[in-house]
């Protein structure tokens, strides 16, 4: 579970600075919109998959005491 969480954070943060970069190097408005919306979509579902695994680690902890 907590490898899980891990990649999640690690793809999060990758995506961030994906951002940052396409916000830098940004010449068309089009792809930085497409590129943005695709990257926020992502960010999205990595964190709903980082809350979900934190909550199964939690009640699993709760569990086994």
């Amino acid at each position: 579970m907590r490898r899980i969480i891990n990649y999640c954070q690690l793809h999060f943060w990758v995506s961030i600075m994906l951002l940052c970069v396409l916000w830098v190097s940004s010449f068309s408005l089009a792809s930085y919109w497409l590129g943005t919306g695709h990257i926020i979509i992502h960010n999205f579902v990595f964190l709903t998959l980082i809350l979900v695994c934190a909550l199964l680690e939690k009640f699993d902890r709760i569990k086994t005491k």
